[in-house]
């Protein structure tokens, strides 16, 4: 049921970016090599964003205006991680 988030994106959001299911795999690796994170597909779908290049935002300097990127949720089934952390770019959209 989306009646209360689509209306609040729809009203506040101005500028949105779409990942895949395979540039969500690699930010859920990225997340735990390097980051040391355990990420769920759609708790890394904002790092997927920034380090595939989809963010519209991403022509600006860090300098000049810093991103922050809301890493959440580790709520990922172990087969579903171990999968990802194998070289899956799938298995994510088994994670539900």
């Amino acid at each position: 049921d989306n009646r209360y988030s689509y209306r609040l994106v729809r009203d506040l959001v101005a500028e949105h970016a779409a990942v895949d299911a395979g540039a969500i795999a690699d930010a859920m690796r990225h997340a735990v090599r390097a980051l040391r994170l355990v990420l769920e597909g759609g708790g890394a779908v904002a790092l997927a964003a920034l380090l595939a290049g989809a963010w519209p935002g991403d022509d600006v300097a860090p300098e000049e205006a810093p991103v922050v990127v809301v890493a959440s949720g580790g709520n990922v089934d172990a087969p579903v991680l171990a999968g990802v952390l194998a070289g899956g770019r799938e298995e994510v959209s088994e994670s539900g």
